[in-house]
């Protein structure tokens, strides 16, 4: 089951316990039993949901989803036993947003910062293009190499030998920045440990590479502290933490705490990034919590609703502004997607930083969802970047809306149009 089907909302739970299968017949008499793979006792993950707009968890609704192994199509009852609830997060009481509120921190002095997401191979001719040409001031660096890869970076001794190449290419990008006007955020895409197969980070379930992550950030600003075209250290790019830890263990926002106050040993100047769970998406702010370490700025990464951004059947086409899922979407829907980042801003008084927001290249009406969301982002005082230069071809501003076709487009599309719209009411970075 992929969690976008679950709205975990006020309160996110993981449900766990032993699972009592009564198939006693069907196991004796259907040869799927062994394609199903299940005996009396065995024990199975959950998923549990809670329906909206509720004021108590005894008011609540909840469902709960077995999944069995794919392909068996089976029934049967099925009675839980030695049941453990843990709660991940409760509902959060924010403070009414101030009447006179103090100066935001936001780690520059520029009317905004708009940019652009790199790809993992940067040259020289790439930030002359973003910064000269289109007219972006930043850009978020991605060091990153397998982002699908499971299991992966679990070698500590060839990680740390990759991340001191990927720093060494980095200080050549910014030798080049500085020239084109642009500011970066270093954006730690892959961490010490990788994901699982379901994508949680292992740094939350295994303390070598918690620690990991935290020597791996020293290391880091060590080398690049002192840097004037750095805005930021982006600590995590969307954590995943979905199961129940081991005792001991720090959740997302625990272990960026530890990450940033160690950063701040080192260098107590350069701004600190740190995120939601649950792939930052906006809806996570919803029991997201400020943190007490100087100089923080909150990132959301933008895609919803998922139905739209990510089309990867091809028909039916799904149309912005339209239905999709049976749902009207429109620049006002688009506000509510995002208000828990909103709340949290106004009652907290941080600053925010949409560090990923796009749409599949092909998606009908992606030029128009991108400049709404940017007016939205202007109108919140946001800094953003686009996700992503010359990454992916299903991102790529410059290939034709085809999605048949994995070329350029002979003239600029519209949504390059757009983007560049923006970045042409920028200042340089200096």
């Amino acid at each position: 089951m992929k969690e976008e089907n679950f709205l975990f909302v006020p309160t996110l739970l993981i449900l766990q316990g032993l699972i009592l299968i009564l198939f006693s017949s069907f196991k004796e008499n259907d040869p799927r039993s062994e394609t199903a793979g299940l005996a009396d006792n065995d024990t199975i993950s959950l998923e549990v949901g809670f329906e909206t707009g509720f004021e108590t968890p005894d008011e609540q609704e909840a469902w709960v989803n077995v999944n069995f192994e794919e392909g068996c199509e089976s029934s049967g009852k099925v009675l839980f036993d030695d049941v453990k609830v843990t709660v991940l997060s409760g509902p959060i009481n924010r403070p009414e947003p101030a009447l006179n509120p103090s100066e935001v921190f936001k780690g520059h002095d520029l009317p905004r910062l708009r940019g652009i997401m790199s790809n993992t191979h940067m040259k020289k001719s790439d930030l002359r293009r973003i910064g000269q040409e289109w007219g972006a001031n930043l850009i978020r660096y991605q060091i990153m190499r397998d982002w699908h890869g499971v299991d992966c970076n679990r070698d500590l001794d060839e990680y740390n030998r990759w991340i001191d190449g990927q720093l060494k290419k980095l200080e050549e990008v910014l030798k080049y920045c500085k020239k084109y006007g642009l500011y970066v955020v270093v954006d730690l895409h892959e961490l010490p440990g990788g994901r699982y197969e379901n994508r949680d980070m292992a740094m939350f379930y295994e303390q070598e590479y918690a620690e990991a992550f935290i020597k791996t950030w020293e290391k880091i600003v060590h080398r690049l502290k002192g840097q004037p075209m750095i805005w930021a250290y982006d600590l995590v790019n969307e954590p995943v933490h979905q199961m129940e830890q081991p005792e001991g263990m720090d959740n997302f926002l625990e272990l960026q705490i530890k990450a940033a106050k160690a950063i701040r040993v080192i260098d107590p100047e350069t701004p600190i990034m740190v995120t939601a769970d649950d792939w930052s998406r906006p809806g996570s702010f919803k029991h997201m919590l400020p943190i007490d370490v100087p100089k923080i700025i909150y990132q959301a990464h933008m895609y919803e609703p998922l139905g739209y951004t990510y089309q990867i059947a091809e028909e039916p086409a799904k149309t912005y502004p339209g239905f999709i899922d049976g749902k009207l979407v429109n620049k006002e829907s688009l506000r509510e997607y995002l208000q828990p980042v909103r709340d949290f801003q106004l009652a907290h008084n941080v600053h925010i930083y949409i560090g990923e927001f796009s749409a599949f290249r092909w998606a009908p009406g992606a030029e128009i969802y991108l400049d709404d969301l940017i007016s939205i982002f202007e109108e919140y005082g946001w800094d953003w970047s686009y996700h992503a230069y010359r990454e992916s071809h299903v991102w790529n501003l410059e290939f034709t809306e085809d999605r048949n076709k994995k070329e350029k487009a002979t003239e600029p599309t519209d949504r390059l149009k757009v983007l560049r719209k923006w970045w042409s009411k920028n200042e340089r970075a200096r």
